[in-house]
């Protein structure tokens, strides 16, 4: 049986998954990155909030969204996009992924690796680090 939730060529593997329950009041998008828990997420609105994970499939305001939280994922690029190879953060209050690139002494969330190039709006494949994962600039 496929997987319903499954995105071409993603690779998250069932101990990656949860599912939790979208509390911010406004539609979240799929393969976009959300801050929060199981009991209620929401976009990110600042780029060094603590990130969960990403969503999988997107879910109207009071209903559940399947959150990848680790493995190979799908995520939408960003305004500026992104670059094969390069550490990926946020984009604030559109949770999209663009290149990390670090301001000496400014924190932001690191959320993987981005695996291909993408242009803002395209897919990018990318390696998740898992909930949580913040880096400084040097």
């Amino acid at each position: 049986m496929a997987d319903e939730y499954c995105l071409t060529y993603e690779r998250p593997g069932d101990h990656h998954l949860r599912d939790a329950l979208n509390s911010s009041g406004v539609t979240i998008a799929a393969k976009r990155f959300v801050k929060g828990s199981e009991a209620g997420i929401l976009y990110p609105t600042a780029v060094a909030d603590s990130i969960y994970g990403l969503v999988r499939l997107g879910a109207a305001s009071g209903l559940m969204c399947n959150v990848q939280l680790g493995g190979q994922g799908v995520a939408t690029a960003g305004a500026a996009g992104v670059t094969a190879g390069s550490r990926l953060t946020i984009e604030a209050n559109t949770g999209k992924v663009v290149d990390w690139a670090p301001a000496s002494g400014v924190n932001a969330a690191i959320v993987g690796k981005a695996i291909n190039t993408a242009a803002a709006d395209g897919d990018c494949m990318m390696e998740l680090l898992g909930p949580g994962a913040i880096g400084q600039g040097a």
